[in-house]
């Protein structure tokens, strides 16, 4: 694998601009109908209405959806970022995203981030367990492209969706320059964000996805409830199906997701240590 000379922020310098600490990142992964709501319970996957609620708690409270993308250019002093940023992320590309997402992402004016996967002949979400989460099909080249062109941002997820602390450094390797490389010659322009399947990763994946030029890099549970202390072990704010407008509001509006994850934190140390 080629080694590329890069030069990126692994954090945020502590004079950083108040709005960008304050950053909320959101994560989503399926959204369904009201039928297919009544048939699928699975966390992961979010109800129409319940999505829209959500998206009316951000444009009340005078939310701007922003992208990784706009960051850097923040960084690069080429934009200024609105009063109250936030950044709507979707793991794995879902075909649901572009049918019932960006109809309601686009009626709000707003926009989000979609992982997508660097292996394009994929097309459904073959990782998952088919006993727990249904075969769904995943969008297409085009419906990618489309989104890019219409100031959606498409962030890499790995080429195949495997574990990447699970496999050698070499594959990891793979896994992330390929998936990064893919999906430029795809959009025809950078891809800047990276999102670490399942969440995992540790010190050297995070060094590779930064190697393989990256400038952000998202987890799901883990790292730093404070924006930008690390650039590559971004925390993101899970949403699940059962979380209605309040407990929304409550996480984007309040420190309760950071109570509860630095909490669990603290249980899971005191725990490990008896």
């Amino acid at each position: 694998m080629k080694e590329q000379a890069v030069h990126t922020l692994t954090q945020l310098p502590h004079n950083t601009d108040k709005r960008v600490k304050e950053v909320k990142v959101l994560m989503y992964h399926r959204l369904m109908d009201a039928a297919e709501a009544r048939v699928n319970n699975h966390w992961t996957a979010v109800e129409q209405s319940s999505f829209r609620e959500h998206l009316k708690v951000l444009e009340a409270f005078n939310y701007t959806a922003i992208t990784f993308n706009d960051l850097k250019l923040h960084f690069q002093n080429e934009i200024e970022l609105p009063k109250k940023p936030v950044i709507i992320t979707f793991d794995d590309a879902y075909k649901d995203f572009y049918e019932i997402g960006y109809p309601l992402l686009k009626e709000f004016g707003m926009r989000a981030v979609i992982f997508a996967l660097g292996d394009r002949s994929i097309t459904e979400n073959a990782w998952d367990d088919p006993s727990e989460i249904d075969r769904v099909p995943l969008m297409s080249d085009k419906e990618l492209v489309q989104l890019h062109n219409e100031g959606f941002e498409i962030g890499a997820h790995s080429c195949t969706h495997p574990k990447l602390t699970e496999i050698s450094l070499e594959e990891a390797e793979r896994e992330i320059f390929e998936s990064k490389e893919s999906l430029e010659r795809l959009l025809g322009s950078e891809v800047t964000s990276f999102c670490y399947p399942y969440g995992l990763e540790n010190k050297a994946i995070q060094q590779i996805v930064k190697d393989a030029g990256f400038s952000f890099g998202c987890t799901v549970y883990s790292g730093p409830t404070s924006f930008g202390e690390s650039l590559f072990n971004i925390h993101r704010i899970t949403i699940k199906n059962n979380m209605g407008a309040l407990g929304f509001a409550l996480r984007v509006l309040t420190p309760l997701d950071a109570v509860e994850v630095n909490g669990s934190k603290l249980k899971k140390r005191i725990f490990s240590v008896g």
